[in-house]
């Protein structure tokens, strides 16, 4: 037994027992020793005193009353924490008794502490009184010590007193009503912070600690203290070294590498202090990325420390570290959460799903995750640790010390294969918000794989790369990249006719798609087939015909999209049968074809088949349920039967903000549901919705996440199919605003976005905005190297309707048919967006009196539209509406006028209730029976399309003003 272990007892119950260095040991209880008393006169001046606090400015510094005891002088250097030190100040001017500061190591509690006392310490009036916790059996020389002389200075006779006197008359007086300041340095036992806390009187305690959570019964308020700002870094170092300037980027660069640590940050600005005349910046920066920052030794040794703590980072590590004992179950589970977290992006949240999961932790057993929450906690209480969100992170000079430590540990294995598995399951059931939660740490687990290359790797970019393209919200098209690496590694490793490399085709086929690249997709979907073929891979096959189906129907020929989903529906309901939820992917996106085809009520056959199948095999709660549900009810929509819509779209609700939620998706979900109350419901609904909706919209804004413009590009484009003209502008402006500001004027990002709003000042009236919208579209593409890419066709199309609009019938033509050979180049003849440019195309030729070929063009573009899409579908109603215009206007008003009744026919059937295309067309059917002389039946048209124009478009509107002068004329 050592010399210290004998001269330390301790009592149960409500007693202090313990021993002063080279004493005996002593009892001494707060219960038996009463409260010193005070005059009345004293403790009221002193209560006005603290009432003075300041609560708003953080005041400057200033003397500390008559008889304080702290060891830790004002510290010239200190930089930022204002708000922390705002936030104690509120706290012991409210209702908080007991204050604990905690943190990571090395995160500067100490220091802030030591700056609250000097700012605030002068407004208690009985003192100020610094303890450090460190060493539990020193505690009671502490408190003595703060009795006598240069303290309070309780008895004239203080120093002749027994040890254990000395301690109870300090107890007696931090009993008193006169308010204290105590500062427990350190303090990381709860026993101990029970222990020495006064019970009663005035006292005030600040706790420094690494312990985040306590007992409830200690009354413990808790500030979380985090690294420095990035300009509160940079300027600490600046304090070290005022020759350097505050905008230099070393100096942030610097910053960044030490995590903004406030102890490496102090070492490292020593350091470059010490050596200022040898030593630059950048020459430091460069070392520090060469050795690691641990390694170097500026983080290893210093000179003096403002608080008196060790001049090592490391060794500040070790000393949590090396309690943890891997002898004993939780700290051997926390040692393995440590080094799993350490493989992950430093400084971001870790969910525990993650955490646990790649620690072999059962998230089925009650009794496991105890013991993995309570090892979670372990590591909280060691500062190693901070909780944040549902989940931990780790500094990143933690996790540097962690990797050298624990170097030939299976941790990066085990987060490899569960963030695999992990984002598998999100992709397999569109959970995009748990995946989202992990992206961060995904693309750097899956970069360093990518290094090292091999089966790993590929699993890795192929489950990321798949998610990026699943989720929709990615600025850039970086999924590519990673399938195009998973491929690169497969044909490297297996060869051309091994499944996973057939596998990696089919992805990164289906990716070019998304990204836009047509002829790229059809290319290696089109390979994909005989390599299932060869293997006999039934199931791959289908899934890769859905993609063929998938990149058909983008490309506009919905009959050999609708070929492609029927054949894989074939074989899946062949090879798993009609029930089973694979086989309705096909079925679904049969059904959604078919809505575009305008067969709306197979479709909803269809659709309804399809929701069936997965609410009796994946049930309620399931998101590709959900999907499902949201599928059926838009087609109410469409159909006009606004109660299923909303019904169906409700029951999906909880599911989908469960798994695709935040305030992007509860943004989605309002602009919904006020496309429902716009059509069927009360004007009180669309008012309260359109209110939320703006408040969601003004916070997206101000947040400006990554994704922000993209997301609410596509809500813009809700709103446009629904006839939503004013909010889609409004959105799309937000949208083209984010963007401007997060990429720049030339962002790629911002074509879509310009093409979208063009497209909306063209059906709204405002031909000359629509032209300047797609003139800087096409500018951006063009720079972006994307002239061959079907949006810049797209954007040529409508710029060219846009100029004829305009009047300008040359430069319409010259536009519109440089939009037909593009994208006869990119998807050939064949196909419905080449039909609509050459019928647009040919009512500018033929109002520039090229009527043969403007007839003979838009004859054909109707037939290749009626092969492509089907006779039922809105785009064959586009054309045959060209082709009645072009009719009309050669004089032969009977044909006209069938196409105009079938193309009316089909617009009424096929696009939701009062659309603005089917007032196109009931338009010319007016001014046709105006002409004919048929005064009643131009009335009737004339009066309906005018209706649904004001609805869509606007009373105020020109086209609305021009129908209405028409009626007028009559």
């Amino acid at each position: 037994m050592s010399a210290q272990d004998e001269v330390r007892q301790e009592a149960s119950g409500r007693y202090i027992a313990q021993a002063a260095p080279g004493g005996t040991a002593m009892v001494v209880s707060y219960q038996y020793v009463p409260p010193q008393p005070v005059a009345e006169e004293t403790l009221v001046a002193a209560a006005w005193k603290l009432a003075e606090l300041p609560l708003g400015k953080v005041p400057p510094r200033g003397a500390l009353p008559a008889g304080s005891r702290v060891a830790l002088g004002p510290n010239p250097l200190f930089v930022g924490r204002m708000d922390d030190l705002r936030t104690l100040a509120a706290g012991f001017a409210g209702s908080s008794r007991v204050l604990a500061v905690a943190g990571l190591a090395g995160v500067g509690k100490t220091q802030l502490a030591a700056e609250f006392v000097h700012r605030y310490g002068p407004y208690f009036a009985g003192g100020v009184f610094w303890l450090t916790f460190a060493d539990p059996d020193a505690v009671p020389g502490e408190i003595a010590a703060c009795g006598g002389p240069g303290g309070l200075e309780l008895r004239p006779d203080y120093s002749t007193l027994n040890f254990e006197d000395q301690v109870r008359l300090v107890l007696a007086a931090w009993q008193s009503g006169l308010p204290r300041l105590l500062i427990f340095d350190n303090c990381e036992d709860e026993a101990l912070l029970a222990r020495w806390r006064p019970p009663t009187g005035g006292c005030r305690v600040l706790v420094t600690t690494r312990r985040e959570v306590w007992d409830p019964h200690l009354g413990v308020d808790v500030l979380n203290v985090d690294v420095l700002q990035r300009p509160e870094s940079v300027e600490l170092l600046r304090r070290y070294r005022a020759d350097l300037l505050a905008n230099d980027d070393t100096l942030d660069a610097v910053a960044a590498e030490l995590g903004d640590l406030p102890l490496a940050l102090h070492m490292a600005g020593s350091f470059l202090a010490r050596y200022s005349e040898v030593l630059t910046p950048t020459a430091y920066l460069t070392q520090l990325r060469r050795t690691g920052p641990l390694s170097h030794g500026s983080l290893q040794k210093a000179g003096i420390s403002p608080t008196g703590h060790a001049q090592n980072v490391s060794r500040t590590f070790a000393l949590s570290y090396d309690r943890l004992d891997p002898a004993t179950a939780v700290d051997a589970l926390a040692l393995a959460l440590l080094e799993r977290i350490a493989c992950l992006v430093p400084g971001e949240n870790t969910p525990r799903l993650l955490l646990y999961r790649s620690a072999g932790v059962d998230l089925g057993d009650t009794d496991a995750l105890l013991m993995a929450e309570d090892a979670l906690h372990r590591l909280v209480e060691l500062g190693l640790l901070q909780t944040q969100s549902a989940g931990a992170r780790l500094h990143r000079l933690v996790a540097s010390f962690v990797a050298d430590r624990q170097a030939d540990g299976d941790g990066r294995a085990a987060v490899e294969g569960s963030l695999q598995e992990l984002f598998d399951e999100c992709n397999d059931t569109g959970d995009n918000l748990t995946a989202r939660g992990l992206e961060s740490h995904m693309r750097a687990v899956t970069e360093a794989a990518l290094e090292r290359g091999g089966q790993t790797a590929v699993r890795l970019a192929r489950s990321l790369g798949n998610h990026l393209r699943q989720d929709g919200l990615s600025e850039s098209h970086d999924f590519v990249y990673y399938l195009e690496r998973a491929l690169q590694i497969d044909e490297q490793l297996h060869g051309q006719g091994h499944p996973l490399t057939a596998v990696s085709v089919n992805d990164l086929g289906f990716a070019y798609q998304i990204a836009g690249r047509f002829g790229d997709a059809r290319a290696f979907l089109v390979r994909a087939l005989p390599m299932w073929e060869a293997l006999s891979d039934e199931a791959n096959r289908a899934a890769t015909l859905n993609n063929l189906g998938s990149l058909a129907r983008a490309e506009g020929s919905l009959a050999l999209a609708r070929r492609y989903y029927e054949e894989a529906l074939d074989i899946l309901e062949r090879i798993l049968g009609p029930s089973d939820p694979r086989t309705t992917s096909s079925l679904s996106a049969l059904g959604i074809l078919l809505i575009q085809q305008g067969e709306l009520e197979k479709a909803r056959e269809i659709l309804e088949r399809t929701l069936r199948i997965r609410l009796e095999a994946l049930g309620p709660d399931d998101v590709r349920t959900a999907g499902a549900q949201v599928a059926l009810s838009q087609l109410h929509a469409t159909l006009g039967d606004f109660r299923a819509a909303r019904d169906l779209y409700v029951q999906a609700l909880p599911v989908l903000e469960r798994r695709r939620g935040g305030s992007m998706y509860a943004m989605r979900r309002i602009n919904f549901l006020m496309s429902i109350a716009e059509e069927g419901g009360s004007p009180s609904e669309v008012k309260q919705l359109s209110a939320q909706w703006n408040r969601m919209r003004d916070a997206l804004l101000a947040e400006a996440r990554p994704g922000s413009s993209t997301f609410l590009n596509n809500i813009g484009f809700e709103q446009w199919l629904r006839g939503a003209y004013g909010w889609a502008l409004r959105t799309y402006l937000d949208a083209l605003a984010l963007e401007e500001q997060a990429q720049g004027p030339f962002s790629p990002g911002l074509a879509t976005i310009l093409n979208n709003l063009g497209m909306v000042r063209e059906r709204t009236g405002a031909h000359a905005e629509a032209a300047a919208f797609y003139e800087r579209a096409l500018n951006i593409q063009q720079r972006a190297g994307l002239s061959n890419h079907p949006l810049t066709a797209k954007i040529i199309n409508n710029y060219g309707m846009t100029l004829s609009s305009l009047g300008r019938l040359p430069e319409a033509q010259e536009r519109l048919e440089e939009a037909l050979a593009l994208r006869m180049q990119l998807h050939g003849k064949e196909q419905r967006d080449t039909a609509i440019t050459l019928a647009n195309l040919a009512i500018v030729r033929h109002a520039q009196g090229d009527r043969v070929k403007a007839l003979a063009d838009v004859e054909h573009a109707v037939e290749v539209c009626r092969r492509c899409v089907g006779e039922a579908a809105p785009d064959y109603a586009r054309c045959l509406h060209s082709l009645g215009v072009v009719n009309l206007a050669e004089g032969r008003a009977l044909a006209g006028r069938e196409c105009l009744e079938q193309a009316l026919t089909i617009r009424q059937s096929s696009l939701a209730p009062d659309h603005a295309e089917t007032a196109d067309t009931l338009r010319v059917l007016g001014s046709l029976a105006r002409n004919e002389g048929d005064r009643t039946g131009a009335t009737s048209f004339l009066a309906e399309s005018l209706r649904i124009y004001e609805r869509r478009l606007g009373r105020d509107n020109p086209t609305c003003r021009a129908v209405r002068d028409e009626l007028a004329a009559f």
